[in-house]
Parts: structure tokens; sequence; C-alpha cells
């Protein structure tokens, strides 16, 4: 676990957490994924089961509320992107049409 990477969530979430939590958990959890990942580098994966984003960095999952525990069914997207057809998340999470 990072304590430099907790500190900037809960430095973030500071703005208003729990607009913050609901935003990041339940709708931009993408974009949120691409935050830790262009501030602390990792891989964006992905989870069909609970249709969410994280960054894995240093063997540990991150998303808006920290370190995930959950580590069943996480998949890195850039290779589920291109195995699976992602059209619905895409649009739903991503580009949110």
């Amino acid at each position: 676990m990072n304590k430099e990477i907790l500190r900037f969530i809960k430095r973030f979430k500071k703005i208003n957490p729990l607009v913050l939590k609901d935003q990041f958990y339940n709708g931009y959890c993408y974009y949120f994924a691409v935050i830790l990942r262009e501030r602390f580098g990792g891989e964006i994966f992905f989870n069909p089961n609970l249709i969410h984003f994280a960054t894995l960095i240093d063997n540990k999952m991150y998303d808006i509320n920290g370190v995930i525990k959950e580590e069943d069914n996480w998949f890195e997207w850039k290779t589920y992107s291109e195995t699976f057809d992602t059209t619905d998340i895409l649009n739903s999470c991503i580009l949110k049409k």
C-alpha cells in the first residue's frame, strides 16, 4: 500500500468527499483511474462484474476509495478492450453518451 497515493486520494476528496466519491465510483471511475495513472504510473484495469475501473500501481489496485481489497475479476483495460466488444462500456462509462 502506497501512503503517497492514499494521501493524494484523501486530499483529492477534501473538495467534497460525498459528491466526489459518488462521481468517481458511480460513473467517472475511468477518469479517476486515468488521474492516478498519470500521477503515479501503473495500468488501468476493468472489472466487468462491478463495471468499474481502477489503477494497478505496485501490485495494489486503487480507486477513489483507496486500496481495493476485492482483487478477483480485474483485467487490464487495454487487453480487455482488444478482446471483447466494449461498445456499451465506452459509451456509458467513458464517452458518457
